[in-house]
């Protein structure tokens, strides 16, 4: 199960769609997506249907509209503590190469 969820966020259009989702609170609109992202419809819905598949988010259809939402709280808080370790690791590989 950690392999698919971690393969799942293994795109860059996926991590910024955790991110997004994240900052919004946990659900956001696929239009918004669209916007942000300036990806097709064709490519959000696959990046969607991958995640969704690895059970990092779900979907709710209201009406025209489509919903994306984290499907478990803990994914955003997670991806950013990633982005922090990275930072971290980046700083110090800069740090050496001063020395």
């Amino acid at each position: 199960m950690q392999v698919s969820f971690c393969k799942a966020m293994g795109h860059p259009s996926r991590l910024q769609i955790l991110h997004f989702l994240h900052e919004a609170g946990g659900r956001i609109s696929s239009a918004t997506l669209l916007e942000l992202l300036g990806l097709s419809r064709a490519s959000l819905s696959q990046h969607v249907a991958k995640m969704a598949a690895a059970g990092l988010v779900r979907t709710q259809r209201e009406g025209r509209y489509l919903h994306i939402e984290l499907a478990c709280p803990e994914v955003g808080p997670a991806c950013e503590l990633g982005h922090h370790a990275l930072i971290s690791q980046a700083r110090r590989r800069a740090d050496l190469l001063e020395e």
